[in-house]
């Protein structure tokens, strides 16, 4: 699982870093969208986690632009402004942090994520009943 996070906080982005990196996500860093490769990188990671003050293009505007290619992607916001949690979520955001964020919470959401890639479907050969295999381990039941 790889997490794209722009955040223009420097101290902001290394503590996302570094929650992310103990729950075992690969992280692609960026301050800004104008940063090299940040933009290129939507399209193939599994979560962004986006500022809504940024440098640049405002987080709203990002989260339309990445929603529109790729509707699929988990974006979650963040922000001190609470008057933006309504266009995030009318924008297609699929989760909200305010600042001060509490880990907590951005741990849920991430793990939301993790839940909604995986299969967690039983693994196993189709269309055999091991009831019928040549073994000691069933009897006549």
């Amino acid at each position: 699982m790889v997490a794209l996070v722009v955040e223009d906080d420097a101290t902001v982005r290394q503590l996302l870093d570094a929650i992310l990196q103990t729950q075992g996500w690969e992280r692609v860093l960026g301050s800004s969208w104008s940063d090299p490769g940040v933009e290129a990188a939507t399209e193939w990671v599994d979560l962004l986690i986006l500022d809504h003050r940024l440098p640049g293009p405002s987080g709203l505007e990002i989260l339309a632009e990445v929603k529109a290619r790729r509707p699929d992607l988990r974006v979650v916001m963040l922000s001190g402004d609470l008057g933006a949690q309504e266009e995030a979520r009318r924008l297609g955001a699929d989760g909200f942090l305010r600042k001060p964020f509490d880990v907590a919470e951005l741990l849920e959401l991430t793990r939301e994520r993790v839940a909604d890639t995986i299969d967690l479907r039983p693994r196993g050969p189709i269309g055999v009943d091991v009831r019928s295999a040549d073994t000691p381990w069933f009897g006549d039941s």
